[in-house]
Protein backbone atom coordinates (compact mmCIF):
# COMPACT_ATOMS: atom_id res chain seq x y z
CA UNK A 1 0.00 0.00 0.00
CA UNK A 2 1.30 -1.37 -6.43
CA UNK A 3 1.33 0.33 -10.49
CA UNK A 4 -1.77 1.15 -12.63
CA UNK A 5 -2.55 0.56 -15.81
CA UNK A 6 -1.18 3.32 -18.12
CA UNK A 7 -3.12 3.54 -21.95
CA UNK A 8 -0.20 5.11 -24.38
CA UNK A 9 -2.38 7.52 -26.57
CA UNK A 10 -0.83 8.30 -30.45
CA UNK A 11 -2.24 10.59 -32.44
CA UNK A 12 -1.31 13.16 -35.43
CA UNK A 13 -1.66 16.14 -36.95
CA UNK A 14 -3.97 14.70 -39.33
CA UNK A 15 -6.02 12.87 -37.03
CA UNK A 16 -6.60 15.91 -35.56
CA UNK A 17 -7.20 18.16 -38.16
CA UNK A 18 -8.78 15.88 -40.52
CA UNK A 19 -10.75 13.16 -38.89
CA UNK A 20 -13.64 14.57 -37.10
CA UNK A 21 -15.07 10.69 -36.36
CA UNK A 22 -11.94 9.92 -35.01
CA UNK A 23 -11.65 12.90 -32.52
CA UNK A 24 -15.16 11.72 -31.50
CA UNK A 25 -14.01 8.44 -31.07
CA UNK A 26 -11.19 9.42 -29.18
CA UNK A 27 -12.80 11.70 -26.07
CA UNK A 28 -15.51 8.44 -26.21
CA UNK A 29 -12.73 5.89 -25.27
CA UNK A 30 -11.51 8.32 -22.76
CA UNK A 31 -14.88 8.29 -21.60
CA UNK A 32 -15.63 4.70 -21.26
CA UNK A 33 -12.38 4.19 -19.78
CA UNK A 34 -12.88 6.72 -16.69
CA UNK A 35 -16.59 4.50 -16.74
CA UNK A 36 -14.22 1.48 -16.80
CA UNK A 37 -12.10 2.22 -13.71
CA UNK A 38 -14.96 4.16 -11.82
CA UNK A 39 -15.06 3.07 -7.71
CA UNK A 40 -19.20 2.26 -7.33
CA UNK A 41 -20.15 3.26 -3.46
CA UNK A 42 -22.49 1.78 -1.08
CA UNK A 43 -24.15 3.07 2.03
CA UNK A 44 -23.60 1.77 5.09
CA UNK A 45 -26.41 2.43 7.68
CA UNK A 46 -24.92 3.36 11.44
CA UNK A 47 -28.77 4.72 12.57
CA UNK A 48 -26.83 7.19 14.17
CA UNK A 49 -27.47 10.73 12.75
CA UNK A 50 -24.64 12.32 14.48
CA UNK A 51 -21.23 12.94 13.14
CA UNK A 52 -19.20 10.58 13.01
CA UNK A 53 -15.30 11.77 13.86
CA UNK A 54 -12.92 8.69 12.97
CA UNK A 55 -13.01 5.48 11.88
CA UNK A 56 -10.56 2.22 11.30
CA UNK A 57 -11.78 -0.71 9.73
CA UNK A 58 -8.78 -3.42 9.93
CA UNK A 59 -10.54 -5.12 6.61
CA UNK A 60 -13.52 -4.86 4.74
CA UNK A 61 -16.16 -6.55 7.20
CA UNK A 62 -14.52 -5.90 10.99
CA UNK A 63 -14.15 -1.82 11.95
CA UNK A 64 -15.02 0.59 14.73
CA UNK A 65 -16.03 4.27 14.80
CA UNK A 66 -16.51 6.86 16.92
CA UNK A 67 -19.25 9.97 16.93
CA UNK A 68 -19.89 13.15 18.66
CA UNK A 69 -22.70 12.33 20.32
CA UNK A 70 -21.27 9.32 22.62
CA UNK A 71 -18.02 10.94 23.83
CA UNK A 72 -17.06 7.59 25.78
CA UNK A 73 -18.09 4.89 23.33
CA UNK A 74 -17.05 2.99 20.54
CA UNK A 75 -19.63 1.18 17.39
CA UNK A 76 -17.57 -2.15 16.27
CA UNK A 77 -19.23 -3.99 13.06
CA UNK A 78 -18.03 -7.60 12.23
CA UNK A 79 -20.40 -8.16 9.27
CA UNK A 80 -19.10 -4.95 6.84
CA UNK A 81 -21.82 -2.79 8.81
CA UNK A 82 -25.02 -4.17 8.51
CA UNK A 83 -24.86 -4.49 12.42
CA UNK A 84 -23.26 -2.14 15.18
CA UNK A 85 -22.12 -2.94 18.78
CA UNK A 86 -21.82 -0.14 21.27
CA UNK A 87 -18.88 -0.44 23.05
CA UNK A 88 -18.55 1.86 26.73
CA UNK A 89 -15.03 2.69 27.81
CA UNK A 90 -15.35 2.54 31.43
CA UNK A 91 -15.13 5.69 33.87
CA UNK A 92 -11.48 6.54 35.48
CA UNK A 93 -12.23 7.56 39.45
CA UNK A 94 -15.79 8.64 38.41
CA UNK A 95 -14.87 10.54 35.70
CA UNK A 96 -16.17 9.74 32.18
CA UNK A 97 -13.93 9.16 28.52
CA UNK A 98 -13.89 11.20 25.77
CA UNK A 99 -12.71 9.52 22.51
CA UNK A 100 -10.65 11.22 20.38
CA UNK A 101 -9.12 8.88 18.35
CA UNK A 102 -9.04 4.60 17.83
CA UNK A 103 -6.61 2.60 15.63
CA UNK A 104 -7.10 -1.33 16.04
CA UNK A 105 -4.12 -3.94 14.77
CA UNK A 106 -6.54 -6.76 14.02
CA UNK A 107 -9.39 -7.93 15.36
CA UNK A 108 -8.42 -8.10 19.01
CA UNK A 109 -5.39 -5.12 19.48
CA UNK A 110 -6.23 -1.40 19.32
CA UNK A 111 -5.75 1.82 21.00
CA UNK A 112 -7.72 4.67 22.05
CA UNK A 113 -6.89 8.30 23.27
CA UNK A 114 -8.69 10.72 25.12
CA UNK A 115 -9.53 12.71 28.25
CA UNK A 116 -10.95 11.98 31.74
CA UNK A 117 -13.30 14.77 32.61
CA UNK A 118 -13.47 16.93 35.77
CA UNK A 119 -10.13 17.67 35.94
CA UNK A 120 -9.13 17.27 32.17
CA UNK A 121 -7.05 14.38 31.97
CA UNK A 122 -5.34 13.34 29.12
CA UNK A 123 -5.37 9.14 28.68
CA UNK A 124 -4.06 6.53 26.35
CA UNK A 125 -6.18 2.85 26.76
CA UNK A 126 -5.16 -0.07 24.89
CA UNK A 127 -7.31 -3.45 24.54
CA UNK A 128 -6.72 -6.44 23.89
CA UNK A 129 -10.04 -7.76 23.16
CA UNK A 130 -11.59 -6.42 20.31
CA UNK A 131 -12.30 -3.82 22.41
CA UNK A 132 -14.73 -5.62 24.68
CA UNK A 133 -12.35 -4.05 27.73
CA UNK A 134 -9.58 -1.41 27.97
CA UNK A 135 -6.29 -0.88 30.44
CA UNK A 136 -4.68 2.42 31.15
CA UNK A 137 -1.73 3.15 29.94
CA UNK A 138 -0.91 6.81 30.12
CA UNK A 139 -2.53 9.61 31.69
CA UNK A 140 -1.36 13.16 31.05
CA UNK A 141 0.41 14.98 33.91
CA UNK A 142 -0.90 18.45 32.47
CA UNK A 143 -4.43 19.52 32.50
CA UNK A 144 -3.56 21.29 29.05
CA UNK A 145 -2.27 18.31 27.26
CA UNK A 146 -5.00 17.32 24.76
CA UNK A 147 -4.39 13.72 22.98
CA UNK A 148 -6.16 14.03 19.33
CA UNK A 149 -4.99 11.46 17.54
CA UNK A 150 -3.11 8.09 17.67
CA UNK A 151 -2.04 5.29 14.97
CA UNK A 152 -0.08 2.04 16.56
CA UNK A 153 1.96 -0.34 13.91
CA UNK A 154 3.18 -3.44 15.29
CA UNK A 155 4.98 -2.29 18.91
CA UNK A 156 5.16 1.62 18.26
CA UNK A 157 2.56 3.87 19.00
CA UNK A 158 2.39 7.42 17.91
CA UNK A 159 0.33 10.06 19.05
CA UNK A 160 -0.32 13.32 18.40
CA UNK A 161 -0.96 16.31 21.27
CA UNK A 162 -2.28 19.70 21.01
CA UNK A 163 1.09 21.65 21.98
CA UNK A 164 3.11 20.30 18.73
CA UNK A 165 4.34 17.38 20.39
CA UNK A 166 4.29 13.48 19.29
CA UNK A 167 4.34 10.73 21.95
CA UNK A 168 6.58 7.65 21.17
CA UNK A 169 6.19 4.29 23.08
CA UNK A 170 8.21 1.68 21.56
CA UNK A 171 6.91 -1.17 24.13
CA UNK A 172 3.34 -1.58 23.35
CA UNK A 173 2.22 1.91 25.36
CA UNK A 174 4.71 1.18 28.79
CA UNK A 175 6.76 3.86 28.81
CA UNK A 176 6.46 6.64 26.75
CA UNK A 177 8.72 9.31 25.13
CA UNK A 178 7.75 13.01 24.33
CA UNK A 179 8.86 14.04 20.45
CA UNK A 180 9.08 18.11 20.11
CA UNK A 181 8.75 18.96 16.53
CA UNK A 182 9.19 22.55 14.89
CA UNK A 183 5.19 23.05 14.72
CA UNK A 184 4.20 25.49 17.75
CA UNK A 185 1.17 26.26 16.51
CA UNK A 186 -1.25 22.73 15.22
CA UNK A 187 -0.16 19.23 13.66
CA UNK A 188 -2.82 18.64 11.78
CA UNK A 189 -1.61 15.03 10.34
CA UNK A 190 1.15 13.17 10.64
CA UNK A 191 2.47 9.34 9.40
CA UNK A 192 5.67 7.51 10.42
CA UNK A 193 7.90 4.50 8.60
CA UNK A 194 9.84 4.11 12.00
CA UNK A 195 10.65 5.06 15.07
CA UNK A 196 12.68 7.40 13.36
CA UNK A 197 11.36 8.26 10.40
CA UNK A 198 7.92 10.68 10.75
CA UNK A 199 6.00 12.97 8.35
CA UNK A 200 3.72 15.55 9.45
CA UNK A 201 1.11 18.39 8.36
CA UNK A 202 1.19 21.71 10.26
CA UNK A 203 -0.85 24.85 10.21
CA UNK A 204 -0.27 28.60 11.68
CA UNK A 205 -3.90 30.30 11.58
CA UNK A 206 -2.54 33.37 12.69
CA UNK A 207 -0.57 33.51 9.43
CA UNK A 208 -2.56 31.39 7.12
CA UNK A 209 0.41 29.31 6.41
CA UNK A 210 0.89 25.34 6.02
CA UNK A 211 3.84 23.76 7.14
CA UNK A 212 5.22 20.07 6.03
CA UNK A 213 7.75 18.86 8.77
CA UNK A 214 9.93 15.58 8.26
CA UNK A 215 12.81 13.94 10.62
CA UNK A 216 14.61 10.82 9.98
CA UNK A 217 16.18 10.59 13.08
CA UNK A 218 13.43 10.20 15.79
CA UNK A 219 12.72 14.05 16.06
CA UNK A 220 16.70 15.19 16.92
CA UNK A 221 16.49 17.23 13.87
CA UNK A 222 13.54 18.49 11.22
CA UNK A 223 13.24 19.49 7.72
CA UNK A 224 10.15 21.77 7.72
CA UNK A 225 8.78 23.62 4.39
CA UNK A 226 6.34 26.76 5.02
CA UNK A 227 3.59 26.60 2.02
CA UNK A 228 2.22 30.07 1.90
CA UNK A 229 -0.30 29.53 -0.24
CA UNK A 230 -2.21 26.05 1.30
CA UNK A 231 -4.09 27.37 3.85
CA UNK A 232 -5.24 24.73 6.17
CA UNK A 233 -3.02 21.76 5.49
CA UNK A 234 -5.71 18.86 6.97
CA UNK A 235 -4.56 15.78 5.76
CA UNK A 236 -0.70 14.11 4.80
CA UNK A 237 -0.36 10.93 2.82
CA UNK A 238 2.99 9.10 1.36
CA UNK A 239 2.73 5.92 -0.35
CA UNK A 240 6.50 5.15 0.18
CA UNK A 241 9.31 7.45 1.70
CA UNK A 242 9.40 9.48 -1.70
CA UNK A 243 6.33 10.15 -3.23
CA UNK A 244 3.74 12.12 -0.72
CA UNK A 245 0.34 14.76 -1.56
CA UNK A 246 -0.52 17.42 1.13
CA UNK A 247 -4.07 18.46 0.87
CA UNK A 248 -5.99 21.34 1.88
CA UNK A 249 -8.48 24.01 1.72
CA UNK A 250 -10.08 25.79 -1.72
CA UNK A 251 -8.71 22.47 -4.26
CA UNK A 252 -5.13 22.46 -3.43
CA UNK A 253 -3.00 20.12 -2.92
CA UNK A 254 0.92 19.64 -2.82
CA UNK A 255 2.97 16.27 -4.12
CA UNK A 256 6.65 15.70 -3.68
CA UNK A 257 8.43 12.91 -5.32
CA UNK A 258 11.31 13.29 -3.60
CA UNK A 259 10.70 13.01 0.04
CA UNK A 260 9.64 16.19 0.76
CA UNK A 261 12.44 17.91 -0.27
CA UNK A 262 10.58 19.80 -3.20
CA UNK A 263 6.69 20.06 -4.09
CA UNK A 264 4.74 20.79 -7.02
CA UNK A 265 1.08 22.06 -7.00
CA UNK A 266 -1.87 19.84 -7.68
CA UNK A 267 -5.11 20.73 -7.89
CA UNK A 268 -8.85 18.67 -7.36
CA UNK A 269 -10.39 21.30 -9.84
CA UNK A 270 -13.28 22.26 -6.71
CA UNK A 271 -12.95 24.75 -3.93
CA UNK A 272 -13.97 22.42 -1.48
CA UNK A 273 -12.19 22.13 1.86
CA UNK A 274 -10.16 18.87 1.06
CA UNK A 275 -10.76 16.76 4.29
CA UNK A 276 -8.49 13.40 3.70
CA UNK A 277 -6.64 11.48 1.01
CA UNK A 278 -5.57 8.52 0.38
CA UNK A 279 -3.48 6.55 -2.22
CA UNK A 280 -3.73 2.92 -3.51
CA UNK A 281 -0.13 3.03 -5.34
CA UNK A 282 1.55 6.09 -6.84
CA UNK A 283 -1.83 7.00 -9.56
CA UNK A 284 -5.01 5.79 -8.05
CA UNK A 285 -5.75 7.79 -4.73
CA UNK A 286 -9.13 9.54 -3.44
CA UNK A 287 -9.86 12.61 -1.56
CA UNK A 288 -13.03 13.28 0.78
CA UNK A 289 -14.19 17.01 0.95
CA UNK A 290 -16.59 19.44 3.07
CA UNK A 291 -19.51 19.47 0.64
CA UNK A 292 -19.85 15.53 0.32
CA UNK A 293 -17.38 14.46 -2.47
CA UNK A 294 -15.01 11.73 -3.07
CA UNK A 295 -13.15 12.68 -5.91
CA UNK A 296 -10.25 9.75 -7.51
CA UNK A 297 -6.96 10.56 -9.67
CA UNK A 298 -5.73 8.45 -12.45
CA UNK A 299 -2.38 10.04 -12.64
CA UNK A 300 -1.10 10.53 -9.22
CA UNK A 301 -3.00 13.52 -8.43
CA UNK A 302 -2.72 15.68 -12.21
CA UNK A 303 -6.06 15.38 -12.15
CA UNK A 304 -9.48 14.55 -10.18
CA UNK A 305 -13.10 13.43 -11.20
CA UNK A 306 -15.60 13.28 -8.37
CA UNK A 307 -17.04 9.72 -7.92
CA UNK A 308 -19.50 9.76 -5.48
CA UNK A 309 -21.65 12.62 -4.06
CA UNK A 310 -22.97 12.83 -0.08
CA UNK A 311 -25.64 14.86 0.18
CA UNK A 312 -23.40 15.07 3.34
CA UNK A 313 -19.89 16.39 4.58
CA UNK A 314 -17.33 14.23 4.70
CA UNK A 315 -14.01 13.86 6.95
CA UNK A 316 -12.22 11.03 6.86
CA UNK A 317 -11.32 8.19 4.02
CA UNK A 318 -9.39 5.39 4.69
CA UNK A 319 -8.04 1.78 2.94
CA UNK A 320 -8.21 -1.57 4.14
CA UNK A 321 -5.14 -3.92 4.25
CA UNK A 322 -7.76 -6.02 1.95
CA UNK A 323 -8.19 -3.80 -0.82
CA UNK A 324 -11.93 -1.88 0.35
CA UNK A 325 -12.19 2.36 1.06
CA UNK A 326 -14.23 3.54 3.75
CA UNK A 327 -15.40 7.27 4.35
CA UNK A 328 -17.46 8.50 7.12
CA UNK A 329 -18.64 12.10 7.78
CA UNK A 330 -21.57 13.97 9.29
CA UNK A 331 -25.20 12.89 9.74
CA UNK A 332 -23.76 9.05 10.49
CA UNK A 333 -22.75 8.57 7.11
CA UNK A 334 -20.54 5.69 6.11
CA UNK A 335 -19.82 4.68 2.51
CA UNK A 336 -17.91 1.54 1.40
CA UNK A 337 -16.42 0.53 -1.75
CA UNK A 338 -18.71 -1.99 -3.78
CA UNK A 339 -15.70 -3.73 -5.07
CA UNK A 340 -12.03 -5.00 -4.07
CA UNK A 341 -9.25 -2.65 -5.65
CA UNK A 342 -6.92 -5.41 -5.60
CA UNK A 343 -8.62 -7.54 -7.51
CA UNK A 344 -9.32 -4.66 -10.55
CA UNK A 345 -6.16 -2.45 -10.13
CA UNK A 346 -3.12 -5.55 -9.75
CA UNK A 347 -4.61 -7.13 -12.82
CA UNK A 348 -4.54 -4.21 -14.97
CA UNK A 349 -0.52 -4.72 -14.08
CA UNK A 350 -0.69 -7.38 -16.41
CA UNK A 351 -2.60 -5.91 -19.09
CA UNK A 352 -2.46 -2.77 -21.49
CA UNK A 353 -2.68 -1.94 -25.53
CA UNK A 354 -1.17 0.64 -27.80
CA UNK A 355 -1.55 2.35 -29.56
CA UNK A 356 -4.85 3.31 -28.93
CA UNK A 357 -6.56 4.65 -30.81
CA UNK A 358 -4.84 2.23 -33.64
CA UNK A 359 -4.79 2.66 -37.30
CA UNK A 360 -2.93 -0.78 -38.43
CA UNK A 361 -1.95 -2.18 -35.61
CA UNK A 362 -2.27 -3.05 -32.19
CA UNK A 363 0.23 -4.64 -29.54
CA UNK A 364 -1.22 -6.29 -26.55
CA UNK A 365 1.04 -6.84 -23.49
CA UNK A 366 0.22 -9.30 -20.86
CA UNK A 367 2.96 -9.81 -18.76
CA UNK A 368 3.20 -13.38 -18.96
CA UNK A 369 5.16 -15.28 -20.90
CA UNK A 370 5.76 -19.21 -22.06
CA UNK A 371 3.90 -19.81 -19.03
CA UNK A 372 0.24 -19.29 -19.78
CA UNK A 373 -1.79 -19.72 -22.78
CA UNK A 374 -3.71 -15.83 -23.36
CA UNK A 375 -6.70 -15.96 -26.07
CA UNK A 376 -6.46 -12.14 -27.29
CA UNK A 377 -9.73 -11.03 -28.79
CA UNK A 378 -11.66 -8.12 -30.52
CA UNK A 379 -15.37 -7.71 -30.09
CA UNK A 380 -17.59 -4.76 -32.35
CA UNK A 381 -19.92 -2.58 -30.47
CA UNK A 382 -22.68 -5.41 -31.54
CA UNK A 383 -20.81 -7.90 -29.30
CA UNK A 384 -19.96 -9.27 -32.68
CA UNK A 385 -15.93 -11.01 -32.49
CA UNK A 386 -14.18 -9.83 -35.32
CA UNK A 387 -10.73 -10.93 -34.24
CA UNK A 388 -9.27 -13.77 -32.36
CA UNK A 389 -5.68 -14.94 -31.33
CA UNK A 390 -3.89 -17.22 -29.00
CA UNK A 391 -0.15 -16.12 -27.30
CA UNK A 392 1.94 -17.57 -25.12
CA UNK A 393 4.02 -14.36 -25.32
CA UNK A 394 4.06 -11.06 -22.69
CA UNK A 395 3.82 -8.77 -25.86
CA UNK A 396 1.67 -9.72 -28.49
CA UNK A 397 1.18 -6.99 -32.23
CA UNK A 398 -2.11 -8.09 -34.57
CA UNK A 399 -3.47 -6.84 -37.11
CA UNK A 400 -6.44 -4.47 -36.98
CA UNK A 401 -5.92 -2.41 -40.99
CA UNK A 402 -9.35 -4.54 -42.24
CA UNK A 403 -11.44 -3.24 -39.67
CA UNK A 404 -13.43 -0.28 -40.10
CA UNK A 405 -13.46 2.98 -37.84
CA UNK A 406 -15.10 2.20 -34.15
CA UNK A 407 -14.88 1.42 -30.92
CA UNK A 408 -13.64 -2.26 -29.88
CA UNK A 409 -13.55 -4.23 -26.96
CA UNK A 410 -10.28 -5.79 -26.73
CA UNK A 411 -10.60 -9.15 -24.46
CA UNK A 412 -7.36 -10.73 -22.70
CA UNK A 413 -8.29 -14.28 -20.94
CA UNK A 414 -6.22 -17.00 -19.28
CA UNK A 415 -6.43 -18.84 -15.99
CA UNK A 416 -4.92 -15.80 -14.45
CA UNK A 417 -7.00 -13.21 -15.14
CA UNK A 418 -9.95 -12.41 -17.39
CA UNK A 419 -10.02 -8.42 -18.19
CA UNK A 420 -11.32 -5.89 -21.20
CA UNK A 421 -10.27 -2.44 -22.51
CA UNK A 422 -11.91 -0.30 -25.26
CA UNK A 423 -10.05 0.19 -28.34
CA UNK A 424 -10.46 2.69 -30.96
CA UNK A 425 -9.48 2.14 -34.19
CA UNK A 426 -9.34 4.98 -36.85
Amino acid sequence: MKNCKKHIVYFNQGFLCNNYLSIVLFFFLILLQTKLYSQPWISINTSYNSCIYEHHFVNSNLGWFITESYNNSLFKTTDGGYSWNEQIVPMYSYHSYEISSIYFQDSLNGVICGSYYSPHTGAILISNDGGNNWDIKYLSQSTSEYLLDIKWDNIIIFVKTNNGKLLRSSDTGNTWLSINTPIYYIVTDYLYYNSETIYLSAIDILDVVSYFAKTTNGGNTWLKTEFPDLYYANSIFFINPNVGWICGRLGKIKKTTDGGNTWFDCYAGVDDWLQDIVFYDENNGWLVTDKGRIMRTYNGGQNWVTEFQSDTSLNTISLTADGYLFASGCNGKIYKSAVNLSNILESHKHFHVYPNPASTTLTVITGIQNQTESIIELYDMRGKRVLATTTRQSETTVNVSFLPAGVYSCTVSNDKYWETVKVVKL
